[in-house]
């Protein structure tokens, strides 16, 4: 079938969306698009998709291959011609269709790089309106927590303590993973979607129930495919979860603590298992959702932080969800705060791209002069050392968002801002409500279990509501102000077990009986700001941060639960 120059010219012409039809019949077209270093066959019928298939750039096609014989069935329709002349017609083909295959692909690149600059610029010019935006906001860090208030019911600290620790892994390169523990429907994915509306969508990974197999594909594509980025798993729910993704999770373990893996494993090739390295290379954060009966081995509370959804606001979410049912005022309002929450991802690329380079080197370094009041908040904690690493890089989180308040010093060549005391003042209301259960370990519904039996177990057995020989998981899941599933209850108590802080006394049957043992001392977190050693800090730090810390003082009142006068206060709160 010789082509006439009209239809070449039109065959060359049509390049639209970076695809090119042929039309081999008045009724059969065939696109082919190109897929790597080979290309995409698709046949077509009156524009109807009728056979598909994979294979090679079209000068390397034969008459046998599939493809090949679909081709031939609209060269020669009637099976009349000769082998010479059919092969003669299909060289034609290939010819030509080879030529606009190659153009194809220089046009497909041409447009990638063309729509991967016209990205570029925009986002460039997002974050510098984001950068001008920002730096006239006073208190940001209440700003963006007055701001969480209209998109959730009383979860501000958990959605804030959950971004500012997935903002050390895209500001800084230092990843915090996040374990979400609660009973089905408490709102754990509540308020990690909610945090992840304020981080940009090119950091955050999406894994669902993940292999070796899929890992090492990812590996294979690009081995710093997990650098950087926060991988979320999903929901957890139990056991058969965790088992599935077992495996993957320790990988993504040691890849966040060494930033680099390489280990051998069978994959399938060609129908045989052959071994082959899994390198990946960089550093992953690792976030997902669960349910508390769930045992998290050492690895999992070192590295991570556990947030647990509220369950004392239940008035408060019904407020709001009555309130927006109407689509009345309150909900234009809602609508309005939340194309101000889109502004926090271009803000946070923005300080991204002032403290890191775009080879991830730090730009501007952030000295804390107060590292001492954070030792002191987690020495009795097992797991201090990781511990002391995770906040603090919290806390240099709210000193980076603080960033257009800051000086920039120059210290040994470098160029650095100072954690001030303004800072630790939000740090420290931050995390009050939890403080106590970071410092022992275990999970702030554990914590909040452990504190409602030491205000009520006299209160309980003055009462005759129990007997002085102890409390079950029955009586705790009826007396209680923690309300929880039976199962959870006793998941809680075993925690509570292990640290010591309740005991069983006796059984009856299958039934244990619990007492408190010696109370846990909670410390009141009164810091005293001037307990530092200011002369090995000058001594080390220079004269420069003398001046600093003889002007630095905190800000009577400022507290993170502080509402912005920018921002409405939503009236379920």
């Amino acid at each position: 079938m010789k082509m006439n120059k009209r239809k070449k010219n039109n065959l060359e012409n049509e390049n639209v969306k970076c695809k090119m039809n042929i039309k081999l019949t008045d009724e059969i077209s065939l696109l082919i698009e190109p897929n790597g270093k080979k290309a995409k066959y698709i046949f077509k019928r009156n524009g109807n998709e009728y056979f598909e298939n994979y294979g090679e750039k079209p000068s390397s096609l034969t008459i046998k291959t599939n493809i090949g014989k679909e081709i031939v069935k609209s060269l020669d329709p009637e099976n009349e011609l000769k082998k010479e002349i059919l092969i003669k017609r299909f060289d034609e083909f290939k010819e030509n269709a080879q030529k606009l295959f190659e153009k194809n692909i220089k046009t497909e690149k041409l447009n990638k790089e063309n729509e991967k600059k016209r990205k570029k610029e925009s986002l460039e010019l997002k974050k510098t309106e984001a950068g001008n935006f920002y730096k006239d906001i006073d208190m940001p860090l209440i700003w963006i927590k007055s701001l969480i208030g209209w998109l959730t019911a009383g979860e501000e600290i958990n959605i804030l303590q959950s971004f500012l620790a997935y903002c050390c892994q895209v500001i800084f390169g230092l990843p915090i993973s996040i374990i979400y523990v609660g009973d089905g429907s408490t709102g754990k994915d509540h308020i990690k979607k909610t945090a992840f509306t304020m981080i940009p969508e090119y950091f955050i990974i999406m894994e669902k129930l993940v292999s070796e197999a899929a890992i090492f594909r990812r590996s294979q594509q690009n081995p710093y495919f997990y650098d950087g980025k926060i991988v979320d798993y999903g929901d957890l729910g139990g056991e058969n979860s965790h088992e599935e993704t077992e495996n993957s999770k320790a990988l993504m373990k040691e890849l966040q603590s060494d930033a680099y893996l390489n280990k051998p494993i069978l994959v399938q090739f060609e129908g045989e298992w052959i071994p082959r390295d899994l390198e990946l290379i960089g550093k992953p954060a690792l976030t997902y959702t669960t349910v508390p009966n769930y045992c998290f081995d050492d690895q999992d509370k070192s590295r991570s932080i556990f947030i647990s959804p509220r369950i004392d606001n239940q008035q408060s979410f019904e407020k709001r969800y009555r309130i927006l049912g109407f689509k009345g005022e309150t909900f234009n309002k809602l609508k309005m705060y939340q194309n101000e929450v889109k502004k926090i991802k271009d803000i946070v690329c923005h300080l991204r791209d002032i403290f890191r380079t775009p080879e991830g080197d730090m730009k501007i370094e952030i000295i804390n002069p107060y590292i001492e009041v954070i030792m002191d908040m987690f020495k009795d904690s097992p797991t201090f050392k990781r511990d002391i690493s995770k906040y603090e890089n919290i806390l240099k989180v709210i000193c980076a968002l603080n960033y257009y308040k800051k000086t920039v010093y120059e210290h040994n060549g470098r160029k650095v801002i100072y954690v001030s005391l303004e800072d630790l003042q939000l740090f420290l209301s931050l995390l009050n409500e939890n403080i106590d259960g970071i410092k022992l370990n275990i999970s702030p519904k554990a914590l909040n279990i452990l504190k409602d039996l030491q205000n009520n177990f006299d209160v309980w057995v003055n009462n005759g509501n129990i007997a002085e020989e102890g409390f079950t998981v029955a009586d705790y899941h009826e007396l209680g102000s923690i309300k929880l599933q039976k199962r959870s209850i006793y998941t809680y108590f075993k925690e509570l077990r292990d640290l010591g802080s309740i005991k069983i006394n006796h059984k009856e049957g299958p039934l244990n009986f619990y007492v408190l043992s010696d109370d846990v001392d909670f410390e009141q977190n009164t810091l005293d700001f001037n307990d530092i050693d200011r002369e090995e800090i000058i001594s080390e730090a220079g004269e420069e941060i003398k001046e600093f810390l003889d002007e630095d003082s905190p800000i009577d009142g400022l507290n993170i639960n502080n509402h912005h006068d920018d921002i409405e206060v939503p009236p379920w709160n």
